[in-house]
């Protein structure tokens, strides 16, 4: 009969399983710090990311979420959320190489807020007053409203005659 201070015998194929289910642990968390070093682009804003020497190509997975313009001399790249999700970006040198692959995630800026009306949905921005804003998701008849109204500003802005004689909506 063992003693109290004689720790209990393993058979190998429990120190395997152990092993194992450490690995996948190790495995695990590896995965969640790679997820945790994604390049955050908020929706409608550009943001400059350097890219890795010897890039000769810069690939979006995904060109709806985002869009990417290499400045070649500079070692950097600008990239536009386009898109609410989460894509890629392989940098390729020029054999193709692949020489670093980046998580980008798009998501929206913390001013925005959301108004939900049943089924129907408006977004407005809010800093600091809040006021109607084209975002991707709103209700048809919101968003076409207010790309009305962007359309019509942007034309008054540049000196383009208006077709209303009075402010939008009237």
């Amino acid at each position: 009969m063992p003693s109290a201070t004689t720790a209990p015998r393993r058979s190998p194929g429990l120190r395997r399983v152990a092993a194992l289910a450490a690995a996948l642990l190790t495995g695990a968390v590896g995965s969640a710090s790679a997820a945790d070093r994604a390049v955050t682009v908020l929706l409608d804003r550009a943001q400059i990311m350097r890219f890795p020497p010897s890039t000769e190509t810069v690939v979006v997975g995904n060109p709806i979420i985002a869009d990417v313009t290499m400045l070649r001399n500079s070692g950097e790249v600008i990239l536009t959320g386009r898109g609410y999700g989460d894509t890629n970006l392989l940098f390729l040198d020029g054999s193709g190489r692949l020489l670093s692959e980046t998580a980008l995630r798009v998501r929206e800026p913390p001013s925005m807020v959301v108004v939900q009306r049943g089924a129907d949905r408006e977004t407005y921005a809010c800093q600091p007053r809040c006021q109607p804003t084209v975002t991707l998701g709103d209700n048809h008849d919101f968003f076409r409203e207010n790309v009305k109204d962007v359309k019509t500003r942007n034309g008054l802005a540049s000196g383009a005659a208006a077709t209303s004689n009075g402010p939008p909506g009237q």
